[in-house]
């Protein structure tokens, strides 16, 4: 069944807002990402030309007992830190011990932390670095090795950056920035594709009543060609499906199973096609060589169904429309519940038609006949719910449907079909 006009714009919001949310998450955790390493990266470089200053003019090693040049160290650290964010500075020898250090007076806390935690990670000979929070406030610790300018490590710079609460307000700005980017995108693409959506939408529902007509004007055609071979008429074919529909709605079949339903009831004899005029049409009792003949339109008609994907669902009202919840009916014998369900339904409106019609073989019984001989079969013949169902509705669905001409019962069937094609 096709979706109503409301439905799809129901969903296209729907899907809309999920899209929304989902690419808006995506996208402001890419950029708080990018965000971060670019400050990450920043930190890293900017340590990286501190431990260049450092080393700048100095040829001297550590382990030198110049004090001038420790005195020189201490005070480049100073400036280091005094022109930037960094906090702690600390200069280490190749051993990592602790060669010089200036710590700022907002980094006394750090140092603290650091002592604790994570100056045990020194990673000598490669540029490393944390992310660490301490309060309200975030700081990357940052080891670079300290090189001369031929090239020689002599130990590793230290440098602890306090993150400038600016940056952190513009890391925290960004998702909300790139949401708000996003929401804006996807707003204007439903915008546009919305009326494209319904457009298409529209020709579909058009293209697919069409084809909804095609096939049921072909199961039509069939059944109709079927009946006439049979000597009946097209009558049967929609009285039979109208009798199964409504009883399958009083049972509360689901939209699925109902359209095989549907499908089955016009091609229950389709087999027929296959069963010489001789026997199909001859108006007194069949013996019993001929109708082991007649029960072969089961196969016929299961051989023709199956062969398109459209009608596979009709099968099982091919097949076991013959049936008997006793296990008396043909082809396999099958009791209960192992007859599908659309051939149990189907069984009760077909009997109850051929009944209440004339046939070349007898005359039409009346309703109250017709009703009693089904009682008969209850749990025989019939499921015993589904007939207790038809009787209820009986009276109403034959005087409904039974005096109706071909026109008529074709109108009735085509709107009942539609609703679930």
């Amino acid at each position: 069944m096709l979706l109503t006009t409301n439905t799809i714009h129901r969903q296209l919001l729907f899907r809309f807002f999920l899209v929304w949310v989902s690419i808006s998450i995506i996208a402001g955790s890419i950029s708080f990402y990018i965000e971060y390493e670019a400050t990450d990266k920043f930190v890293v470089e900017l340590a990286r030309d501190e431990a260049r200053f450092i080393l700048a003019d100095l040829e001297t090693s550590f382990d030198s007992k110049d004090a001038r040049i420790f005195q020189l160290l201490e005070e480049r650290l100073f400036e280091i830190s005094s022109r930037g964010h960094f906090v702690v500075v600390e200069v280490y020898d190749m051993a990592n011990e602790l060669v010089a250090e200036h710590i700022a007076h907002d980094g006394k806390d750090v140092e603290k932390w650091l002592d604790k935690n994570l100056h045990n990670q020194y990673l000598v000979g490669a540029t490393s670095y944390k992310r660490f929070s301490l309060g309200e406030n975030q700081f990357l610790m940052v080891f670079v090795p300290l090189y001369d300018e031929r090239a020689n490590q002599k130990g590793h710079f230290e440098g602890v950056y306090r993150i400038p609460n600016e940056v952190l307000q513009r890391m925290e700005r960004q998702p909300l920035v790139s949401a708000g980017v996003v929401f804006a995108a996807v707003l204007a693409t439903i915008f546009i594709l919305y009326p494209i959506v319904i457009s298409m939408h529209r020709n579909l529902k058009l293209l697919t009543l069409d084809l909804a007509n095609a096939n049921i004007g072909i199961l039509e055609t069939l059944g109709a060609a079927i009946s006439k071979r049979d000597s009946d008429t097209s009558e049967h074919n929609y009285r039979v499906t109208l009798y199964a529909i409504r009883i399958a709605e009083e049972f509360g079949l689901k939209r699925a199973k109902m359209r095989g339903l549907i499908k089955g009831a016009f091609l229950h004899d389709v087999g027929k096609i296959g069963i010489h005029d001789s026997i199909l049409l001859k108006p007194g009792k069949l013996n019993d060589e001929e109708f082991a003949i007649m029960k072969t339109h089961v196969d016929h008609g299961v051989e023709i169904v199956k062969e398109h994907a459209w009608l596979t669902d009709a099968v099982k009202v091919v097949v076991g429309h013959h049936e008997k919840v006793d296990g008396s009916g043909y082809p396999k014998g099958l009791k209960q519940e192992k007859i599908p369900l659309n051939a149990r339904i189907f069984a009760i409106a077909d009997v109850f038609d051929a009944l209440m019609s004339e046939r070349p073989y007898k005359k039409s019984f009346s309703f109250e006949k017709s009703i009693a001989i089904m009682q008969e079969g209850k749990g025989l013949h019939f499921d015993v719910d589904l007939l207790d169902i038809f009787c209820k509705i009986a009276a109403s669905i034959s005087g409904e449907i039974l005096e109706c001409d071909a026109p008529t019962l074709k109108k009735m069937l085509k709107q009942e079909t539609l609703r679930y094609f």
